[in-house]
């Protein structure tokens, strides 16, 4: 059984402005711990932790390199948690999508989840949690309901995930 997330360590939530992310940071902070969100809309970041002490916002663009370095800067101690929950999903069905389009929404993706743990790598813990969401539900999320996850890690010592 896996271990769970302590509330002495903070969680990272990447997207954490859309609904999946949001709904990530209510349940993370119901429990008690610390989240610094990151996104790029800097007022809807300041909405979430203008009444939260335990919201630490970053502004951010996770499919830009420099992404790594503000949120490095904004983790203030040992990282339990990183969520990639930011995705630009391609519209319509599989035969119209472009494949730049697609390959656009890939690149967001896995290497937003790069950047991500490389700019928290050297805070996780034992029983730390790489999550990636891959999957976002049709209709709202609730944060009383289960959230999709499509990849779940907890890095090791040689840096792969188990």
């Amino acid at each position: 059984m896996p271990t769970p997330v302590s509330p002495s360590g903070q969680a990272v939530v990447v997207g954490a402005t859309g609904e999946v992310g949001a709904a990530i940071v209510a349940r993370l902070r119901k429990a008690g711990v610390p989240v610094v969100t990151v996104a790029r809309d800097r007022d809807r970041l300041e909405q979430l932790s203008a009444t939260d002490d335990g919201i630490t916002a970053c502004a951010a663009d996770i499919g830009d390199d420099s992404s790594g370095e503000a949120i490095a800067a904004a983790v203030s101690g040992p990282v339990r948690m990183v969520v990639q929950s930011a995705a630009v999903p391609p519209a319509g069905p599989l035969a119209t999508i472009a494949p730049d389009a697609l390959g656009r929404s890939v690149s967001l993706k896995l290497g937003g989840l790069l950047r991500l743990i490389r700019a928290v790598e050297d805070r996780f813990v034992q029983g730390s949690r790489i999550v990636a969401i891959g999957v976002k539900p049709a209709g709202p999320v609730s944060p009383t309901l289960p959230l999709p996850t499509s990849f779940a890690s907890s890095p090791t010592p040689t840096g792969h995930g188990g």
